[in-house]
């Protein structure tokens, strides 16, 4: 891979992770228009701004969850030294079920 690709990584439930993998979907267009005519009044938007503004309440890094939103800050810390420890990871999906059972 070049030097400047950035990899980002997501974290999601893995009901979730079931439903994306046998769609269709390939374009946040094209999700926007399917939960559409589906008649599902969703706001993508103010998705990632409750799932940020969540886990910063909860105590996450604003580094962390501007690196899961695929942001990079122009610091040059976070931009060429800070790699968070995979068990930060861990964590943040513990907080993320909270979010999962919050929102049912």
């Amino acid at each position: 891979m070049r030097r400047i690709k950035n990899a980002y990584i997501s974290v999601m439930f893995k009901e979730l992770f079931n439903v994306i993998e046998n769609s269709n979907f390939v374009s946040y267009n094209s999700l926007r228009l399917a939960l559409r005519r589906k008649n599902i009044k969703i706001n993508i938007s103010i998705c990632r701004k409750s799932f940020s503004v969540f886990l910063r309440n909860e105590g996450v890094e604003t580094e962390l969850v501007d690196l899961l939103q695929g942001r990079i800050s122009k610091s040059v810390f976070v931009r060429y030294y800070y790699r968070p420890d995979s068990s930060r990871f861990d964590v943040i999906r513990e907080k993320l079920t909270k979010l999962h059972e919050l929102l049912l």
